[in-house]
């Protein structure tokens, strides 16, 4: 735990008639210390106390969550390069748009001219074919984490046998 309130430094009041100490302090964790933007005792409001407030400005981030189970799309943009499938693609994509009925939703007409790019990227330039990193893995290997996931849920449930082993005694 960190005191915040002594962070930051402020104009020094001069006691005339009391002697007051300061006991009006912010304690913060201190992972949560880089939060803390300015803390200032009021000493205007009267709580019929010898304590102040204590106003403490935070910076305080949203978290953003990302589905992970959403897969993007991912366009084969080497198939553009190609200018037949290019010329077929534009030429698709315009005979498509110009078929298309005109609404007097904007909405709607974006979800109409998104839904025909879509499909006619899809006819056309096609998906990427998915790249594996790891030439490595394979079925053996499944096979391998299987079993040991076998042996280890055989473990858990009771105690495994253990191999017995021919031991000699040695005369001594």
């Amino acid at each position: 735990m960190v005191v915040a309130s002594t962070f930051f430094q402020h104009k020094k009041y001069i006691y005339t008639y009391l002697t007051l100490n300061h006991i009006d302090h912010v304690l913060v964790n201190k992972r949560k210390k880089k939060l803390i933007q300015e803390v200032r005792t009021l000493r205007g409001p009267k709580c019929d106390s010898d304590h102040f407030l204590v106003k403490v400005i935070i910076k305080q981030k949203f978290i953003t969550t990302r589905n992970k189970f959403t897969e993007k799309l991912r366009w084969n943009t080497s198939n553009l390069k190609k200018p037949k499938i290019l010329g077929a693609y534009s030429k698709i994509l315009n005979e498509r748009l110009n078929t298309q009925e005109e609404t007097h939703s904007v909405e709607q007409d974006w979800q109409n001219i998104k839904n025909i790019m879509l499909e006619t990227a899809t006819d056309t330039i096609q998906l990427q074919t998915r790249i594996t990193r790891n030439e490595w893995w394979d079925d053996e290997c499944k096979e391998a984490i299987k079993e040991k996931n076998i042996a280890r849920g055989k473990c858990l449930e009771g105690e495994p046998e253990l191999p017995k082993k021919n031991m000699r005694k040695k005369e001594i």
